[in-house]
């Protein structure tokens, strides 16, 4: 009877130790989900603002990449008109290139 006591014992320690194992390591998943919906969360509120930080900052590139493309054919236009007059001499600088420079001159 004392044997089968031991044994008892022995298999219900085994037992009990695994059971709070298995405690622990739901415990310690429950906090590393808690962790990464936490950074989850952060990620996503960095997301947010990268986003509105590049819509704010496309609308300025838009119209860089129009004044550029704008200036290009203005100068193409200058080059043609130079070359077709003779070229020769100082050239003044195209209506174009005077109203850009005007309107974007920060003083």
């Amino acid at each position: 009877m004392k044997d089968h006591e031991s044994e008892f014992s022995s298999i219900k320690n085994y037992y009990n130790d695994i059971t709070h194992n298995n405690l622990d390591l739901i415990k310690s998943l429950k906090d590393e989900v808690a962790e990464m919906k936490k950074k989850e969360q952060a990620d996503e509120q960095r997301m947010n603002e990268i986003h509105k930080e590049h819509t704010r900052m496309s609308e300025p590139l838009k119209k860089a990449r129009k004044d550029v493309e704008f200036l290009s054919r203005e100068l193409t236009k200058y080059k043609k008109e130079k070359v077709r007059k003779g070229g020769g001499g100082r050239g003044g600088r195209s209506k174009a290139a005077t109203l850009y420079t005007a309107e974007h001159r920060t003083v």
